[in-house]
C-alpha cells in the first residue's frame, strides 16, 4: 500500500497545479487589430440644405470613396485626401469612405461650402463635418 500514497500526493500536487494554471487569465494583445470597414462624413450645416462641400482627410486611412447622392470626385495632395461632394439637388452633404481602422482618427477638415445656388459661403462658422462609424 505504501507506493498508493505517492502516487496519490503526486497526483494531487499535479492537479493542483492545473488548477492554478487554468485560473491565470491569457495577456491582452498590446494593442487592438484594425478593422477595415465603412465610416461616413456627414456636413453639418446651421444653414440647412447645401449645394457642395470640400473636404480633406488623412489620406492614409482611406481606401475608396464612395458617393451617397450627387458627385463625388476625391484626389490624395500629399498626406491628405480631398474630397469634393457635388449635389445636384440641394440637401445633406455625405460621402462614405471605406477604411483601413473604423477607429482611425480621419481628421476630417471643411475647407469649402457652397449654398444650393452653388455660391461659396464667405464663413465657416457654425459648419462642422460629423464622422458616423
Amino acid at each position: 500500500m505504501k507506493p498508493t500514497l505517492p502516487l496519490l500526493l503526486v497526483a494531487s500536487i499535479a492537479m493542483a497545479a492545473v488548477r492554478c494554471s487554468s485560473d491565470v487569465e491569457p495577456a491582452a494583445p498590446s494593442s487592438p487589430l484594425p478593422v477595415p470597414g465603412t465610416v461616413t462624413l456627414v456636413v453639418v450645416s446651421p444653414n440647412g440644405p447645401e449645394g457642395a462641400a470640400f473636404i480633406e482627410v488623412d489620406a492614409a486611412a482611406v481606401t475608396n470613396v464612395m458617393a451617397d447622392s450627387g458627385s463625388v470626385l476625391h484626389a490624395p495632395q500629399g498626406e491628405r485626401l480631398r474630397i469634393a461632394i457635388v449635389r445636384g439637388q440641394p440637401g445633406t452633404l455625405r460621402v462614405h469612405l471605406t477604411v483601413r481602422d473604423t477607429a482611425s482618427a480621419l481628421d476630417p477638415e471643411l475647407v469649402q461650402v457652397a449654398d444650393p445656388a452653388n455660391t461659396l459661403r464667405p464663413m465657416l462658422a457654425g459648419y462642422s463635418v460629423e464622422v458616423v462609424r
